[in-house]
């Protein structure tokens, strides 16, 4: 997730979390409740986004597009929108 104040990367919180492009398709796939739990701590820590886009490795993105993107690469292809 990139960070407003400065653009830089931001990790996904909580455990189980993977960050894009680092091992990500080898990250294990958390369980569906997890993957909300993740996506409010992004929404929090981001409060102008007003939906968060999750795979099922626990990978945030702000476009659906990216999201299905990275899921593609994913056993579990899952991805879940997360609104305020």
């Amino acid at each position: 997730m990139a960070n407003k104040e400065n653009g830089a990367a931001r990790p996904p919180e909580g455990p189980g979390a993977a960050v894009p492009g680092q091992g990500a398709t080898a990250a294990a796939t958390v369980s569906a409740s997890t993957v909300v739990k993740i996506g409010k701590g992004i929404l929090r820590g981001n409060p102008a986004m007003t939906a968060v886009y999750m795979t099922a490795d626990g990978s945030g993105f702000y476009e659906e597009s990216d999201a299905r993107n990275h899921a593609a690469t994913l056993k579990d292809g899952t991805v879940t929108e997360v609104k305020r």
